[in-house]
């Protein structure tokens, strides 16, 4: 069953729950934190600590950030922040089950929550706000919450896929995800028609890209291609930016869809960020007719953006849910607000399981057990991995990723 997003997975293992003087549930003892689960937190988050020795939950729509500016906006805020909470509470119990793209997925939230309390607490120096203090020091304890996650999980994804780590695992640097939110829409004028064959075929898992070249062209911008070719040592560098034409003329391609079109998307963004801008400019203009990266990434998240109005539209199949939340992180990260739809939002709220992460593991392993229909089928998404209680930890990765900027850009919206 799923559970409400802004319902904390602590209390579906409580007994006897009382109600306290500001009419919220009471939690009568701080021991159910222990379970074998769930192991202690070292922090609460601010709304959910102790008040006069008792642990508060609050109803929804009663946070404290709720008490000034708009209603709705900060009632949705609150809702994504739970949302997030419960994704890291989940992966802080299970650290030990987690993979590289789950670890990516918390880097990704860590930064987000980093920079917007950055800005808040310079907005803070200028004027006083309650609501913007609540929502600050809730912040700060979902970055630090990331933060612990991360540095738990980083050496045990290193030890358990070495390979995998040694070619990508700079992407997991603290700070490598802070990229500066410069929102904007999408450029409809670059949109294909949603009743466009190549647009539609979103709904049929048909790829472009095969995994392994995706990670080839990922790992000339890190430096780490010479691994995948069995040169070099572990600490060797391959040559940082050492961009093949055949690598991004493959990765900027017009005419891909699903996670090959994401992942496109995500190769730039990755370019930029690991030191490459000088690369990724000069390509770019090379091979767009003296076009810019942004433009580029205009077309790239235009095509996205109709992707994930047809899965809307088709009311959110099952196998596209991992898809479409990853369409909004990176797309989102490249600042395009047009992903933060509350409707969207609400809808991904409602995909979280109880035990707080996403996805299920048998309706994956059920549908992935079939033969493929083609080759152009082949995912160019990571490999998914079975967490317990059935999670999936790619789809829970990219589901708090998404989260984590939604958050990011109601507080822009609410409070910047």
């Amino acid at each position: 069953m799923l559970a409400t997003a802004n319902v904390l997975p602590v209390v579906t293992l409580l007994t006897g729950v009382t109600c306290g003087s500001y009419g919220s549930p009471v939690l009568p003892s701080m021991n159910i934190l222990f379970d074998d689960q769930f192991p202690l937190l070292r922090k609460l988050p601010a709304l959910y600590r102790q008040r006069d020795g008792q642990l508060l939950v609050p109803r929804e729509g009663r946070s404290p950030s709720a008490r000034e500016g708009p209603q709705s906006d900060t009632q949705t805020l609150r809702k994504a922040m739970d949302a997030c909470w419960r994704v890291l509470w989940y992966y802080r119990g299970h650290v030990t089950q987690m993979n590289l793209d789950a670890v990516i997925g918390t880097r990704i939230a860590e930064a987000q929550f980093q920079m917007v309390s950055d800005a808040l607490q310079d907005q803070l120096s200028t004027r006083k706000s309650e609501a913007m203090q609540d929502t600050l020091t809730s912040l700060l304890d979902l970055r630090d919450l990331a933060s612990q996650v991360n540095t738990e999980a980083e050496p045990i994804v290193m030890a358990s896929e070495p390979e995998y780590y040694g070619q990508l695992g700079k992407m997991l640097a603290k700070g490598f995800w802070e990229v500066p939110l410069d929102t904007r829409s999408v450029n409809t004028s670059a949109q294909r028609d949603i009743l466009d064959p190549v647009s539609r075929r979103v709904l049929d898992e048909t790829e472009q890209l095969l995994e392994f070249q995706s990670d080839k062209c990922l790992a000339e911008e890190f430096g780490t291609s010479c691994r995948l070719r069995g040169e070099g040592s572990a600490e060797e560098e391959c040559g940082r930016c050492s961009i093949s034409e055949e690598c991004w003329r493959r990765m900027t391609r017009p005419g891909y869809s699903g996670y090959s079109l994401t992942h496109q998307a995500f190769y730039i963004l990755i370019g930029l960020q690991t030191g490459c801008g000088e690369q990724v400019h000069l390509l770019t203009r090379r091979t767009t007719g003296g076009g810019s990266v942004r433009g580029l990434l205009d077309r790239i998240c235009a095509d996205v953006l109709t992707e994930a109005q047809v899965i809307s539209e088709a009311s959110f199949p099952q196998n596209r849910r991992d898809l479409f939340m990853e369409q909004g992180a990176l797309c989102g990260i490249a600042g395009y607000r047009d992903f933060f739809r509350r409707s969207w939002l609400e809808e991904v709220l409602s995909w979280q399981r109880e035990p707080g992460c996403f996805g299920d593991s048998d309706v994956y392993t059920q549908r992935h057990s079939l033969p493929t229909p083609s080759p152009l089928h082949a995912r160019v998404r990571r490999e998914e991995k079975a967490m317990s209680s059935r999670c999936l930890a790619h789809q829970s990765a990219v589901a708090l990723g998404y989260l984590s900027l939604c958050v990011r850009y109601l507080v822009s919206a609410n409070f910047l």
